[in-house]
């Protein structure tokens, strides 16, 4: 069975204009260190960190649809807002997208907003970040 978070933080990884905001800072979790000595990603770099949520299963048909939890995070919250547009750019743009996994060919049906954003302060890693929820639908089976 195709991981469908993994598709879309796969297929939000080989988004180009994203890249250039958070680099190769999209993952399940963020890697900000508490503490200024710990190695992870430096706090003068965007990163996303994206979730599963919940959604409404799909019972008859071989489907994920799921909801997920985004957070743009930045050291400043023009900047986290520059990443979240580019979701909602994605979000506009995005129709039955093929993504390599660890496990085959993922077909991801759609991407789309579920949520407007909040701008919201991190004191434990002092970062600002947006959070927003999104809904994607991905096909269970491998495609060929």
């Amino acid at each position: 069975m195709i991981d469908p978070l993994e598709t879309v933080i796969k297929w939000l990884q080989q988004d180009a204009a994203l890249s250039a905001l958070a680099g190769e800072r999209i993952a399940a979790k963020h890697r900000y260190p508490e503490r200024v000595d710990v190695s992870g990603w430096s706090r003068d770099d965007a990163g996303l960190m994206v979730r599963l949520d919940g959604g409404i299963p799909s019972l008859y048909v071989a489907l994920q649809p799921i909801r997920l939890e985004i957070r743009c995070y930045a050291n400043s919250q023009y900047l986290a807002s520059r990443a979240w547009q580019r979701l909602v750019e994605l979000s506009r743009e995005t129709e039955r997208q093929a993504v390599l996994t660890s496990t085959g060919s993922a077909l991801l049906y759609w991407f789309h907003q579920s949520s407007g954003p909040s701008m919201l302060h991190d004191s434990q890693i002092d970062l600002d970040f947006i959070m927003s929820f999104w809904d994607a639908l991905v096909a269970e089976q491998e495609i060929t």
